[in-house]
């Protein structure tokens, strides 16, 4: 593969990250899954900027400035296309406007309070998002490459090695003569007819 094409697959892979935590930090903030529309338009924006800054040493802060960039850029990229929610009162005819202006108040100010709090809940998640983002770039593809050229020595030192041949054990030389024994019938023939001796029998 060419350079130009590692840059691409490592731009391509940090942009998909960066928008997958960007999501998730997202939804967990309570903004929603963002709609296919905002995911689209924010890979769009990611995938050169990566692309461009792939293989490329900056320093410490700008990353942490640009990835800072990029998540307020996500977050209203990820509003895009999603439904907007509501809170329709209907109220009485008879009411008069002073309880009408009462419930206006209140009905604005709790809707205040809950978009602040959305905010920030919001704004936490997404300076989290970043944090992750910058600590994977930063030291995520160190970590990969040091386990590919480990994975590469094991590999390599696992197929040179070689079976040892093991020496045959020496052997004594054995010497043999042949060992003749007694013939059985010269043996038996002077014992088969023997008898008590001749002093026994009276002649």
């Amino acid at each position: 593969m060419t350079a130009r094409g590692i840059r691409t697959v490592r731009g391509t892979a940090a942009a998909s990250f960066a928008v997958f935590v960007a999501a998730l930090f997202h939804d967990a903030a309570g903004g929603g899954l963002p709609s296919a529309l905002g995911v689209t338009l924010s890979l769009a924006f990611a995938v050169p900027l990566c692309i461009v800054l792939a293989g490329r040493r900056i320093a410490l802060w700008r990353q942490a400035v640009s990835v800072a960039i990029s998540q307020v850029l996500l977050h209203l990229m990820f509003g895009l296309g999603s439904s907007a929610s509501g809170v329709t009162v209907n109220a009485p005819s008879g009411h008069t406007g002073m309880i009408h202006a009462d419930m206006h108040v209140q009905l604005t100010a709790g809707h205040a309070m809950a978009m602040h709090d959305d905010d920030a809940s919001m704004y936490l998640a997404h300076a989290a998002a970043a944090l992750v983002t910058v600590v994977a770039l930063r030291y995520g593809e160190r970590t990969l490459q040091a386990l590919a050229e480990f994975t590469a020595l094991l590999v390599t030192a696992i197929t040179r090695v070689r079976p040892v041949a093991l020496e045959a054990s020496a052997r004594m030389p054995v010497q043999t003569r042949p060992v003749t024994l007694a013939t059985p019938t010269r043996v038996l023939g002077a014992l088969r007819h023997r008898g008590p001796p001749a002093a026994a029998f009276p002649a």
